[in-house]
């Protein structure tokens, strides 16, 4: 089950930094493997990628993303992320296919 794997190797969501969330855990298993690129990573405690497809993300995509200046990629298909994508400068890679999104890129 995807979901439990990724509560046991991962930290999504607890009082860590968000750059510590990622799991060091390393695995030969490919579908782990896979599923361990998931998450917040990190170069010099700056959040340079957020990559959760799938995961049952709910609401808006918050504005203060905006902010983070080093995250050049953001992948989060299929959950049921609502309203309109805020400007992210830095962004260079962006996936949020099957939302429920409205307006225009910026």
């Amino acid at each position: 089950d995807k979901a439990a794997i990724l509560q046991e190797h991962l930290h999504f969501l607890s009082k860590l930094h968000e750059c510590q969330w990622q799991s060091d855990w390393e695995s030969t298993n490919t579908t782990l493997k896979t599923l361990l690129a998931m998450g917040i990573h990190c170069d010099d405690d700056q959040v340079t990628k957020i990559i959760l497809p799938a995961v049952g993300l709910k609401g808006e995509i918050p504005r203060e993303l905006g902010s983070l200046k080093s995250l050049t990629k953001v992948v989060v298909d299929a959950n049921q992320i609502t309203g309109q994508i805020p400007y992210i400068p830095s962004l260079t890679a962006l996936s949020m296919a099957y939302n429920r999104l409205e307006g225009q890129i910026p």
